[in-house]
């Protein structure tokens, strides 16, 4: 099991760009997690932690791509049609006794083997749509014009025997599964999921449930932060709303420390009096601040926080990763999505693949401060062309959670861009991509 270190990461005073603390943050994370067995039912979503080889080949024989009718090439006409008598009929899963014999042809269906022939095997399959029976059904006329070896699937043409099919640190999705099924496992070795306490902060913030003060606020952030971590795959654990007092935060993490491998808070992570997460994280451990040039989202904190904790062998001292979210709605969710998930899926033994953004065509005009990478909420258009296009959506502002709900995804407007006209070519992130 190995942590990111508090003292080999420093990231410093300057303003950090997106590629930049990314990059760190993979380089100086790795795997958390320790390993667990499970089945396939139990499988999806979960990081493998040893790649699967086959031992087997798939296919596991010769056979047919189609429903049709198997013949030797060599026995048709290239330029006429060639009437075969039917010698026989092979279904999936049943073998023909005997070998084929030349000059006849065999009825086959899909996935059924290939059966030997006296000196080679039969070698070209041929559609039933492609054919024409006779009335009596004894024979079948095959018209030319076939290339040898059509609809042949071969043994192994997918997967070889000690092929590599699923490697250390790919999640197991539908595909996955499927694949580690075809060649008959039934069990894997996956990192155990990552364990993540989810705090807000703030004396104005309120549950839905409560009654809320005239100058209060309902938790927004906790209760997302929840729901998008839980589609991710990770354990959460809700450790409510706590007060803008030091040693009431201080006092919660400790105990956060326990029982969780990461803590995620949102709110207090500024530079100002009230910004109290800021300062009890300093005091547990340390608080390697980003002023991540990014809008929104700034600011964004990172560090480590560590405590005693009692074990079956004596007090041993823990140190567990804490991100510290803005606390405006957008902002959290928009750095978790974009700097949290990384991090998240390097300490959970997964490989991070950067998400894949597309090139649309801007449908609106817009200005920006160079330097900053900014993430424009987006919905996808058809002009009066026909043309897919893109636009902003929804009102600006850190704070306006109503411009997600309805967008399509983000746009990323570069640090040394400063305008964007309609027609300009622009970098387009569905939001499937990193959720």
């Amino acid at each position: 099991m190995a942590q990111l270190s508090a003292n080999n990461f420093d990231i410093g005073d300057s303003f950090q760009t997106i590629d930049q603390a990314i990059a760190l943050l993979l380089k100086k994370s790795s795997n958390i997690c320790d390993i667990e067995t499970v089945n396939l039912k139990n499988a999806v979503g979960r990081i493998l932690a040893s790649d699967i080889i086959s031992k087997i080949k798939v296919p596991a024989y010769d056979n047919s791509a189609v429903d049709g009718y198997l013949v030797y090439f060599n026995d048709l006409n290239s330029d006429s049609d060639k009437i075969l008598p039917i010698s026989a009929r092979i279904t999936a899963g049943v073998s023909l006794e005997k070998p084929m014999e030349n000059g006849t042809a065999v009825r086959i269906f899909t996935g059924a083997t290939i059966p030997n022939g006296l000196s080679k095997k039969p070698d070209t399959i041929m559609m039933q749509e492609d054919c024409r029976l006779s009335d009596d059904g004894k024979t079948v006329t095959i018209i030319p014009g076939i290339k040898k070896f059509a609809n042949y699937r071969y043994a192994g043409e997918d997967i070889d025997i000690g092929q590599v099919i699923l490697t250390a640190g790919q999640t197991l999705n539908a595909t996955e599964i499927g694949i580690a099924a075809s060649v008959g496992i039934n069990q894997f070795s996956v990192y155990k999921k990552l364990r993540i306490a989810v705090i807000s902060s703030g004396d104005e913030i309120y549950d839905p449930d409560d009654k809320r003060s005239k100058d209060g606020v309902f938790d927004t952030n906790r209760h997302m932060l929840i729901a998008a971590l839980q589609h991710m795959g990770f354990i959460t654990s809700d450790l409510g709303i706590l007060p803008d007092c030091e040693k009431t935060i201080k006092n919660a993490l400790s105990t956060a420390i326990k029982d969780h491998d990461v803590i995620i808070t949102s709110g207090g992570m500024s530079v100002g009096e009230e910004d109290h997460m800021k300062m009890a994280i300093n005091s547990l451990g340390k608080m390697n601040f980003w002023r991540l040039a990014i809008k929104p989202g700034r600011p964004v904190g990172f560090g480590h926080i560590k405590t005693n904790i009692t074990t079956a062998t004596g007090m041993v001292e823990k140190e567990i990763s804490i991100l510290g979210l803005p606390g405006n709605p957008v902002a959290a969710i928009t750095t978790l999505l974009i700097i949290g998930k990384p991090l998240l899926t390097s300490l959970s033994g997964g490989k991070y693949i950067p998400p894949k953004s597309y090139k649309i065509t801007a449908g609106f005009n817009h200005k920006k401060k160079h330097g900053v990478r900014e993430y424009l909420r987006a919905k996808l258009k058809i002009n009066n062309n026909g043309k897919m296009t893109v636009v902003r959506y929804g009102k600006s502002g850190a704070a306006m959670l109503t411009s997600m709900v309805g967008a399509d995804g983000f746009l990323i407007l570069p640090e040394d861009l400063t305008e964007v006209n309609i027609g300009d070519m622009l970098d387009f992130l569905p939001f499937n991509e990193i959720l």
